[in-house]
């Protein structure tokens, strides 16, 4: 007995050690900026996931099916408007903030006001098409519709930028409580507006909230984290930003970054042109848990972007934790979303299961190259190879559809698994040869060139 008593006081000791490590290793994540804004961005995907899941059984519970459809068809238009009128000044808030110093005002003022005017421009210009959309169903008639689309894309323009402003200013875990509240909000709005606002129920309870999250980002920005007294100097402070610098890093990353979408957005006209619309149905679930990875891969590379702006001189060691942190993280969800794909698939129906589990096996697969190339997209962003972003993010876009054109007719919706495998591969190489030098050295790399 008392042997056993003493055996289990000494593992009672090391499990206690253990537990203070572990301890030790979770208050060390939770103080690094690096760590702390990814796993915040990490936590807002994940729960605007599965609020956003609820949102819509829940819409297509109080709505009718034609409802929804117009609706889910409005609210597309205007995120697609809101999203080109970001000008990729989103990532450049990302790049520009943790160096702007004493500018970091008049950086966020002339970001916004950009944004708002391509948001007026574009969704007059889309307000043309509101007959051809049959849009009046659940948005109104006349001037009131027109004014509803105009100021819509303009609060989610802002809404959006602003996000990106506080990763910008190394606050991301108010993103995680600003997106959070307004999920919430939303599903309120939706539920009340069935009762007062009929067929425009879904869509004023989608645009409806933004203004309360503005607000309450307006006032941490300008109010909290922008005042002076509150700015943090770069190192480099003698350097001053320039519009024209930061126009052209921001437009020449929304170049890419709308070649990428388009050819995200083309492939599923792809799939119904060559194999029809049923196809495209198991495809497109299948692809949606791809996206949904790559959402997380994405924000952690955020948050890595304003700590290598911020400091330059550990850039190599703030890449090596951020890939070490997406690898442990994404990884081990894909192998397991791989092994369960026809399980997770039979959630929506027995034949998205049988056509559609090869294809989810395949991109997942592809996860490693998924987290390398996020990572490498946001290094060349902080070192300003805006070419290069380009380059990646079009050579990876002509694979894709041509891989897939070329595979559809042998393989099925499985061709578009093997081709999106073979376009990140090609697009990692040309990252890995332009990076070895900051993944494998200690070097600082800034502007295009190594110091």
């Amino acid at each position: 007995m008392v042997g056993v008593l003493f055996h289990a006081s000494i593992c009672g000791v090391h499990g206690a050690r253990r537990m203070t490590v572990r301890f030790r290793d979770l208050k060390r994540i939770i103080q690094t900026p690096l760590y702390a804004n990814a796993y915040a961005l990490v936590a807002n995907q994940a729960i605007s996931a599965v609020l956003g899941l609820l949102y819509w059984m829940l819409a297509a519970r109080l709505y009718g099916v034609d409802t929804v459809g117009a609706s889910s068809l409005a609210i597309s238009m205007l995120l697609l408007v809101s999203g080109i009128a970001q000008l990729g000044l989103g990532d450049g808030m990302k790049r520009f903030l943790p160096r702007a110093g004493l500018q970091t005002r008049r950086l966020i003022v002339l970001s916004y006001g950009a944004v708002i005017a391509a948001s007026v421009l574009l969704s007059v210009s889309a307000v043309a098409l509101r007959g051809v959309l049959n849009l009046s169903d659940v948005l109104g008639r006349g001037s009131f519709l027109a004014a509803w689309m105009v100021l819509a894309a303009v609060l989610w323009a802002i809404f959006v930028l602003q996000d990106a402003v506080l990763v910008g200013l190394r606050q991301a875990k108010w993103v995680l409580i600003e997106n959070t509240l307004y999920n919430i909000m939303k599903i309120a709005f939706l539920v009340l507006g069935a009762r007062y606002l009929a067929k425009a129920g879904i869509v004023g309870s989608w645009f409806l909230p933004a203004p309360i999250g503005i607000a309450l980002v307006t006032w941490l920005v300008f109010g909290v984290y922008t005042r002076a007294d509150r700015i943090e100097l770069p190192p480099a402070s003698g350097l001053r930003l320039t519009v024209r610098e930061v126009a052209a890093s921001s437009g020449g990353d929304h170049i890419g970054s709308l070649v990428a979408e388009a050819a995200s957005r083309l492939l599923p006209l792809l799939i119904v042109t060559v194999l029809g619309t049923a196809a495209n149905a198991y495809f497109f679930q299948a692809w949606l848990i791809k996206a949904t990875l790559g959402l997380v891969a994405s924000a952690m590379a955020g948050s890595f972007t304003a700590e290598a702006a911020a400091d330059m001189p550990r850039i190599s060691r703030h890449s090596r934790d951020i890939l070490r942190h997406m690898a442990m993280l994404i990884i081990p969800v894909s192998l397991v979303i791989g092994v369960g794909a026809p399980l997770i698939l039979t959630l929506f129906g027995k034949s998205y299961a049988a056509e559609g589990a090869t294809l989810l096996r395949w991109l997942c697969l592809a996860s490693p190259l998924l987290v390398f190339n996020n990572w490498y997209l946001a290094y060349a962003r902080v070192v300003g190879r805006i070419q290069r972003i380009i380059l990646v993010q079009t050579v990876g876009a002509v694979l894709l559809l041509g891989l897939s054109y070329a595979f559809l007719h042998p393989l099925g919706i499985t061709g578009v698994g093997i081709a999106w495998i073979l376009s990140q591969s090609a697009t990692a190489v040309v990252g890995l040869l332009d990076s070895r030098s900051v993944l494998f050295g200690a070097g600082h790399v800034e502007g295009g060139t190594t110091t």
